[in-house]
């Protein structure tokens, strides 16, 4: 199998992102993960284009909005309100806060 010489997703209707193959939201969800030492399954990813599905496959928890395609829906562990009906901040009080963990004393 041959290493892939650019990635290519769409970001809206109209544009297309074509990047080098480790160039794109995925694999930033990865080295952020490894940079702050966070496991992958307790990252949280939200969006609502295409180009972001491949951060929803990397995290623990992927959030798309009520205004993604049906497409991109699919690939979420959940969907929210759209971001014009105030989907992120029911996304992190639905999903994100009820899961989050106090950090150790020693971390503050």
């Amino acid at each position: 199998m041959r290493t892939p010489i650019v990635s290519v997703s769409w970001s809206q209707p109209y544009y297309v992102d074509v990047t080098h193959p480790t160039a794109n939201k995925g694999v930033v969800v990865d080295r952020l993960s490894h940079y702050f030492k966070i496991p992958l399954e307790q990252v949280a990813t939200l969006g609502d284009q295409p180009n972001d599905v491949l951060m929803f496959v990397r995290s623990g928890l992927s959030i798309a909005m009520g205004n993604a395609s049906q497409q991109v829906q699919r690939q979420a562990t959940h969907v929210t309100a759209s971001n014009e009906d105030e989907g992120f901040a029911e996304a992190i009080e639905r999903y994100v806060l009820p899961r989050a963990v106090a950090a150790p004393r020693s971390a503050l």
